[in-house]
């Protein structure tokens, strides 16, 4: 998505996108919620990683996720973490 298309999504300019992508403008929480929906992400984690580095629609599962069904999820991930830790140690 360029700067323009993404101002367009929120209602401002592509100047704007640029000075709050360069730091020139502060990223306050009002821009996060604004930027998070084109974006397809959540407002905390634009502070933390890049959109394109995020699996949106698997964070998106997670979060929805009923709490019971969401530690389930965590504990089958974590797990499955583990396991491949320990094939790459064990090579």
């Amino acid at each position: 998505m360029t700067q323009e298309e993404l101002a367009q999504a929120v209602g401002t300019t592509g100047a704007v996108i640029s000075l709050l992508e360069s730091s020139d403008r502060g990223l306050s929480a009002k821009w996060l919620r604004k930027l998070a929906v084109p974006l397809e992400t959540r407002p905390g984690l634009l502070l933390d990683y890049h959109p394109e580095d995020l699996d949106t629609e698997f964070i998106r599962s997670v979060t929805e996720a009923e709490p019971r069904l969401k530690r389930r999820i965590v504990k089958v991930v974590t797990s499955m973490m583990e396991d491949e830790a320990d094939v790459s140690d064990a090579a």
